[in-house]
């Protein structure tokens, strides 16, 4: 205390207020024999511990200098958590209220921070080579990512035109009902696609599961699909899978059962169906078109 002038100086100093401190837990002899025993501690340490978090303010860094034995602060944190939270839920009546306590909210892990000691050391350890090259890698993850939401969106589009140009050729071109007689192969147009015969589900399993008596049916599903379409294009397989989530279908299903798995197998044929149909008569869309141009010009 500073005296001016002979007057010692009245009321607290201006910045008593921010002189705050911990609360620390004071527990009993009864208690610690009852709740708090440890067989990698004793009670004159843990009477150590908590008198060097009261005078230090829970600074562990500096506790660990001055505690007696040698114990790592990630050891000194998690015994001082512990005794807290054990003698918290002692003295709290309800499992309600201990349950609101941020001690038993948010538990000490001392595995995860001795991991997030470990990962901050290497981050921060990194010469600046090492900085340049997580940077690149960043840099090409980014543009990968980009380029993927461009394609799709470019696929997204294709899709759209050739929606609207099947529907102005059927607007144009309307088919008379009857005109083709579905009851024969041989009575198909050139270039029609003939109906598939269904496919029993136990052809479409692959040699490599048949053999086995128990397997997963999802791992199975996922080989006839791939087995299915392997005669398609890897673009194919993706509008076939953008089509089932636009009619709002899993593209894997979540329940993978006998029924389910085959009606998701005839699904996917029946829209690869679609597609090449689609294919075809924006091909002969095309010709018709050219056919006419030609014809035009011919008449000039």
């Amino acid at each position: 205390v500073r005296v001016v002038n002979g007057i010692p100086p009245t009321g607290d100093y201006s910045f008593a207020k921010y002189n705050k401190s911990v609360d620390i837990v004071k527990y009993t002899d009864e208690e610690y024999e009852k709740y708090l025993t440890d067989p990698g501690w004793t009670k004159e340490e843990t009477d150590q511990l908590f008198d060097l978090c009261g005078r230090f303010d829970l600074r562990f860094v500096v506790i660990a200098d001055r505690f007696p034995s040698s114990r790592p602060v990630e050891e000194l944190k998690s015994r001082y958590y512990a005794v807290s939270r054990a003698i918290s839920a002692a003295r709290t009546p309800t499992s309600g209220d201990v349950s609101a306590n941020h001690l038993h909210k948010d538990t000490y892990n001392v595995q995860h921070e001795i991991e997030r000691k470990r990962a901050l050391s290497m981050v921060l350890s990194q010469t600046k080579q090492e900085e340049r090259k997580d940077a690149e890698v960043l840099a090409e993850a980014k543009k990968i990512t980009e380029s993927r939401v461009i394609a799709k969106a470019a696929e997204e589009a294709e899709l759209a035109a050739s929606s609207s140009v099947i529907h102005e050729i059927n607007e144009r071109f309307p088919i008379p009902v009857g005109s083709v007689s579905p009851s024969s192969n041989s009575q198909l147009p050139v270039g029609a696609v003939a109906p598939t015969p269904p496919t029993p589900d136990s052809a479409l399993i692959p040699n490599t599961l048949r053999m086995l008596r128990v397997f997963l049916r999802s791992n199975a599903l996922e080989q006839m699909v791939q087995a299915a379409s392997s005669s398609a294009g890897l673009r194919t397989i993706k509008r076939v899978d953008q089509t089932l989530q636009d009619l709002g279908v899993n593209v894997k299903p979540k329940v993978p059962t006998k029924a389910v798995c085959a009606e998701h197998l005839e699904l996917r044929k029946e829209i690869l169906s679609l597609l090449n149909l689609q294919k075809q008569v924006w091909e002969s869309f095309a010709l018709i078109v050219l056919s006419s141009l030609k014809f035009m010009v011919v008449n000039l």
